[in-house]
């Protein structure tokens, strides 16, 4: 019975130690730099540098290509090239953002891993209901900590403002900026994952399911691709009725067979030890594959000259011999 007391007594006490814990956690509290990957599947900033309209005015910190590493969720903290002093703020702007209340369950913020923002400002454009108005969301100055997260005044907002006053005090040179992600987190305006199964750089290259996008592609994707319709638009390849007109250099056909006999390829076309190197244009082989038919069409056009002219000859000696 004593033992039976006792244990009960030790979950009794866990269960109120447990649910102080709680209770000392803030209600709008949302992990830090180091653990706040958790929570960033509903981040709508996610590639914002290519859904939305970015910008960065005041003094210009960073380049383009850093600029989009603040909505990547990579965490990679940049360090601005240009202190950030209360007269010389940094702005950055995010213009385009879906319509969608918050409710009372959004949170914005920062994240860095050294030298935050001394001093900084976020508002938001609330266009709900008609107001039509900035919202100042936070406005801290002496911060020392490498992340900042509040719980956003609910409203719908269509625009976020950045405005960091003052770059971070032991900072090398004093008042750089270092940032790592900016991030708005809208459950009811953000798909799960919405942004982590495609990669965008700095460039506007895109990769789906790849986590390398090739040198000089725009779009990679790792697997098949499924459409109702695919329309190539040709920029530098010129679609080859050149073979229709009297001055092409239309290839024998004895020379085609000699060709194919010693190449194993059609002339003009990759060889299959190429493609699986290198891979296929389908812009530039349906321009060479054209160009093969439009050829044979003209091999047909002979080939029937000659057997009319055949047929012909064939005809005027039968006459002869009646």
């Amino acid at each position: 019975m004593k033992n039976k007391t006792l244990i009960l007594i030790v979950i009794c006490f866990i269960t109120v130690t447990f649910t102080k814990a709680q209770l000392q956690i803030n209600a709008g509290f949302v992990p830090g730099n180091r653990t706040l990957s958790a929570s960033l599947e509903k981040n709508i900033l996610f590639n914002a540098t290519t859904r939305y309209t970015v910008t960065q005015s005041g003094v210009q910190a960073y380049t383009s290509g850093q600029l989009s590493t603040f909505f990547d969720g990579a965490m990679l903290v940049q360090y601005s090239q240009s202190v950030v002093t209360p007269s010389n703020n940094l702005v950055i702007t995010i213009q385009g953002l879906p319509y969608c209340h918050t409710q009372i369950g959004a949170w914005v913020g920062f994240s860095t891993r050294y030298w935050p923002a001394k001093s900084f400002k976020i508002e938001g454009y609330n266009e709900w209901s008609g107001a039509n108005t900035w919202v100042t969301l936070a406005d801290v100055n002496n911060n020392v900590e490498s992340q900042y997260v509040c719980q956003v005044v609910p409203g719908e907002y269509t625009k976020l403002r950045f405005t960091f006053r003052e770059g971070a005090a032991d900072a090398v040179p004093v008042n750089t900026l270092g940032l790592s992600e900016l991030f708005f987190i809208h459950p009811e305006a953000a798909q799960a994952y919405d942004g982590l199964l495609v990669k965008a750089n700095g460039s506007g290259n895109v990769g789906i399911g790849t986590s390398v996008i090739p040198s000089g592609c725009k779009l990679a994707v790792a697997g098949k691709i499924i459409a109702e319709e695919v329309v190539v638009q040709l920029q530098n390849t010129w679609w080859p009725d050149y073979v229709f007109e009297p001055d092409y250099n239309l290839m024998p056909l004895q020379k085609v067979e000699q060709f194919v006999k010693t190449n194993k390829h059609l002339p003009g076309i990759p060889s299959a030890t190429e493609v699986k190197k290198d891979g296929l244009s389908m812009g530039e082989m349906q321009n060479k594959l054209l160009q093969k038919i439009e050829e044979l069409t003209l091999y047909m056009i002979e080939q029937g000259k000659t057997i009319n002219q055949q047929s012909a000859k064939i005809k005027e000696l039968e006459e002869k011999l009646r």
